[in-house]
């Protein structure tokens, strides 16, 4: 599928957060021809809720120093490669990778069904022609 060019509010939106995902999802719905001010507000809402989620595992998780290092950075998206960790390969590097990918996008699955109240998350239709 070719990307569609995002507007300005769009292009904010994916700049501020850094995040491929948003830009990818915000590209397919225009692309299925949903208004851009629907796709930013979809999209705020799927990043604000999965951000709680995510700050909320790590404070569980993490000493302070070191929640606060990883909040504010881009990794913690899940569209990085995590750091290398001592004598580990690059397969199990992409592996954790990978867990963590899938555990995102559950979480977005989750945030996009309690913001639609459908309770099935964002469907992508294409349009009838």
């Amino acid at each position: 599928m070719a990307i569609t060019k995002l507007t300005p509010l769009e292009q904010v939106f994916a700049t501020h957060y850094r995040a491929r995902w948003h830009t990818d999802l915000c590209a397919q719905l225009r692309a299925r021809g949903v208004p851009a001010t629907a796709v930013a507000e979809i999209a705020e809402k799927i990043i604000v809720e999965l951000a709680r989620h995510q700050a909320e595992e790590l404070r569980t998780a993490l000493p302070a120093k070191v929640r606060d290092a990883v909040l504010g950075h881009r990794e913690s998206l899940g569209w990085m490669l995590p750091a290398k960790r001592p004598g580990e390969s690059r397969e199990e590097r992409v592996a954790r990778y990978r867990e963590r990918r899938g555990r995102l996008i559950e979480a977005a699955d989750r945030a996009s069904a309690s913001i639609l109240g459908s309770g099935k998350g964002i469907r992508i239709v294409a349009p009838k022609t």
